[in-house]
C-alpha cells in the first residue's frame, strides 16, 4: 500500500471515529470561523462542495451564502472528461444523491460555469498540512480544478482539527490551498509556504 493509500485510510478511520454530535459542534465552530473570514465576505462567487457523510457539513455555509447575497457554485464531475466543473447551484432542492450517494444536482439544474467566474473556494480534504497541501480522495479533481483557474481564487479548506498533519505527501502537480479552518484554528497556509522559503 502506498502512502497517500494509507493515509487515506487512516485519514477515514480518524473522521469516522468522531461521534456524530461532536462533529456537529465542531462543523458549527468551523462554520463561525469560515463566515467571519474577510476573505469570505469579500467573495461575490463561491465554490463549495456539498459534505458527504462524515465530513464538515457545508449545507449551513451553502444557506448562509446565500442569504449573504452570492452566487454559489457546486462541483460538477464531467464524467467523459474526467475532469470537475463548476455548476451554479440555487437551492439544496436542485440536489439529488448521485454517485455512491454524493449530493449532486440533477440534470435539469446543472449550470456549467467557467472558472473564472469564481472568487474563492471551499474544498474538502482527508488531510492537510500547515502550508496548504492535501491528501484528497484520490481523484485528483480539485487539483485539476486549481490548475484551470487563469486567476488567483482564494482556496479555503476546511477539516476537523484531527484531519491536520504536520507534512502530508507532495507532487509537483498538487496545488495548495491559501487557508485552512478547522475547529480549533486557522492557518493562514500560503504565510506558511513563505516562511518555510
Amino acid at each position: 500500500m502506498n502512502e497517500k493509500k494509507r493515509l487515506r485510510a487512516e485519514a477515514k478511520a480518524v473522521r469516522k471515529a468522531i461521534p456524530a454530535a461532536v462533529r456537529s459542534e465542531k462543523s458549527a465552530a468551523i462554520f463561525d470561523t469560515l463566515t467571519d473570514m474577510p476573505a469570505l465576505q469579500a467573495a461575490s462567487d463561491v465554490f463549495c462542495f456539498v459534505s458527504f457523510r462524515d465530513e464538515v457539513e457545508t449545507r449551513p455555509i451553502l444557506e448562509h451564502l446565500w442569504k449573504q447575497g452570492k452566487r454559489v457554485y457546486i462541483p460538477y464531475i464531467d464524467q467523459a472528461e474526467k475532469i470537475m466543473r463548476a455548476s451554479r447551484l440555487d437551492s439544496l432542492d436542485e440536489l439529488a444523491a448521485g454517485y455512491y450517494g454524493v449530493m449532486e444536482q440533477k440534470d435539469e439544474f446543472v449550470r456549467l460555469t467557467p472558472a473564472e467566474e469564481i472568487d474563492l473556494v471551499i474544498t474538502p480534504g482527508l488531510l492537510f498540512d500547515r502550508e496548504g497541501y492535501r491528501v484528497g480522495y484520490g481523484g485528483g479533481f480539485f487539483d485539476g480544478f486549481f490548475a484551470s483557474f487563469g486567476h488567483p481564487a482564494i482556496k479555503i479548506g476546511i477539516c476537523f482539527e484531527e484531519q491536520i498533519r504536520t507534512r502530508v505527501p507532495r507532487a509537483p502537480h498538487d496545488i495548495p490551498v491559501d487557508w485552512i479552518v478547522t475547529d480549533a484554528h486557522i492557518y493562514d497556509a500560503a504565510m506558511m509556504r513563505t516562511a518555510s522559503d
